[in-house]
């Protein structure tokens, strides 16, 4: 699940941005900027606050073979 699709979900759970807000402790714009992704790495708090974890995945480089 994306960060945007987890505000549509909670947006729509809570009738609307302005009310989402409200209940997080955010201003209506700093939702819409980690919406659209203006705004990127938002703090533990704030994922907290939309039920969300940081998860981060490694994977291997692949290195070309020399010919």
């Amino acid at each position: 699940m994306t960060l945007a699709e987890r505000i549509d979900q909670l947006v729509e759970r809570h009738g609307s941005l302005r009310a989402l807000a409200r209940v997080m402790g955010c201003s209506p714009p700093y939702i819409c900027r980690l919406r659209s992704g203006v705004t990127k790495n938002p703090g533990p708090a704030v994922l907290r606050k939309l039920g969300l974890r940081r998860v981060v995945h490694y994977e291997l480089l692949k290195k070309e073979s020399p010919e």
